[in-house]
């Protein structure tokens, strides 16, 4: 019981337990877990699996013809298999570990007059590409390719359309394995294969 003379008090809390494991996060965004709370948060998606994902984009690129996203693929299996690579700059951490995070960084040879529709259109050719490989090379994964804008969106939907890939649909949303969509629609969704624009 409480007297209206004094006010109501609950007890302090303190964190008795952390969570030490987890299904959701890559081995770099563990690594800054632990790094802001100084205790031990590891990835529960095992080595064997990242580089088995990494064998299967070396089996793909072995039996198709180059294409402009081959050389990034070639360095994310190097990665994804042995934690090293002569085509990427490896990230920042303090382990060397298996890696799931990459980062294509686009530098386009146009000139600030240049239409940011035309980078746009570039932008969702090469997005495209890379998908298009990477459904080839993971046969049974989804893929989830997210964008900022609709207008990112609906380039990228033409640009995998006419490549002739299944696109999640409302009317269909059991069959399809890549799932193009903003930000907002995406949020809660987990798959091990995301792309982001």
């Amino acid at each position: 019981m409480f007297s209206p003379d004094e006010p109501p008090s609950s007890p302090v809390s303190e964190i008795f337990y952390q969570l030490e494991e987890n299904f959701r996060l890559n081995p770099q965004l563990c690594n800054f877990v632990e790094i802001i709370y100084s205790k031990k948060f590891q990835p529960m998606q095992s080595r064997r699996e990242i580089a088995n994902l990494g064998q299967c984009i070396v089996q793909y690129l072995e039996c198709s013809p180059p294409s402009m996203t081959s050389h990034f693929m070639r360095g994310m299996a190097e990665v994804m298999q042995s934690a090293n690579s002569n085509i990427m700059r490896p990230p920042t951490s303090r382990t060397p570990t298996a890696t799931t995070l990459f980062l294509m960084k686009l530098l386009p040879r146009l000139d600030h007059f240049s239409p940011s529709e035309l980078h746009l259109r570039l932008e969702s050719q090469v997005v495209a590409q890379l998908v298009r490989d990477l459904a080839s090379a993971f046969t049974e994964e989804k893929i989830f390719v997210v964008t900022p804008h609709r207008v990112q969106r609906s380039l990228v939907t033409k640009e995998l359309i006419s490549f002739g890939l299944q696109l999640r649909s409302r009317e269909d949303s059991k069959s399809w394995r890549i799932w193009v969509d903003t930000t907002e629609r995406m949020q809660g969704s987990l798959k091990k294969c995301v792309l982001l624009i």
